[in-house]
């Protein structure tokens, strides 16, 4: 009766193991392909497919359509997995999702001229689906301790000295939408940078990088869109960006 017992209670540390083999394995194997993805945009599809836009958009948004079908992976076998009692670790994986799938929309309206808006409200509102996957909000400036606080002001004053430098570059009609972009996404790094400060955490770490590279890809994008021409501009943007996508994903698929 001792062993049957302890074996009922062995299962689902079993199970665990097992599969976390298998999340593991699988995120592995899709960080291999997505980088692969990205070096055939980055080195191949961006400089030589200008006129063909519609496979252009396509090698784009490939290594963010890989990451979405992972999460979506993972959120399925969750259903019966050991962690499906787990309603944080859920709903991370829907934001996580969620913004994942408006960048991708962001990122194929960019591909075309004359979409540049739509594209930057796609980002938005992923920026916004970030904020609340870090935990962040209209609360954190009212709970922000001294240390978030400096951390912010120091996110705050990179951002506002790129959009001094370059607005007065900016169309009219683009004004308004990248004034609350760069709010946008100056929240989300704060957000992510918060979260590490009072969870420190490897995954926070990875999650925090990513948002900093992300925030870095959008700086680059609008010195060189409307101030400066910087050497391999595309090159680094989209280096940046695609590391950034990868580690934010990283920081709630390498939790689980």
């Amino acid at each position: 009766t001792s062993q049957r017992s302890s074996h009922r209670a062995n299962a689902p540390l079993k199970s665990y193991i097992s599969w976390r083999l298998v999340v593991n394995m699988e995120w592995y194997w899709a960080a291999v392909l997505y980088a692969v993805l990205c070096k055939l945009y980055i080195f191949l599809g961006m400089p030589k497919l200008e006129e063909r836009r519609v496979v252009k958009a396509v090698m784009k948004c490939a290594p963010i359509m890989l990451l979405i079908a992972v999460v979506a992976a993972q959120m399925k076998r969750d259903y019966t997995s050991v962690l499906a009692d787990s309603p944080g670790l859920r709903q991370k994986q829907v934001r996580l999702f969620w913004g994942l799938v408006f960048s991708c929309i962001g990122d194929a309206y960019l591909v075309f001229p004359g979409f540049f808006l739509i594209g930057v409200v796609a980002f938005g509102i992923a920026q916004a689906i970030y904020v609340a996957l870090f935990g962040g909000g209209l609360g954190l400036f009212f709970a922000a301790e001294s240390n978030e606080v400096i951390s912010g002001l120091a996110i705050a004053s990179v951002a506002t000295l790129v959009m001094i430098y370059t607005l007065p570059k900016v169309g009219k009609v683009m004004i308004v939408p990248f004034i609350v972009y760069g709010c946008l996404i100056s929240l989300m790094v704060w957000s992510a940078v918060v979260r590490l400060q009072r969870e420190p955490s490897d995954e926070n770490v990875v999650g925090a990088v990513g948002a900093c590279m992300f925030f870095t890809s959008d700086l680059l994008l609008a010195v060189n869109k409307w101030r400066i021409q910087i050497p391999y501009a595309q090159v680094l943007i989209m280096l940046t960006y695609y590391t950034g996508q990868l580690f934010i994903a990283g920081s709630v698929l390498g939790s689980l």
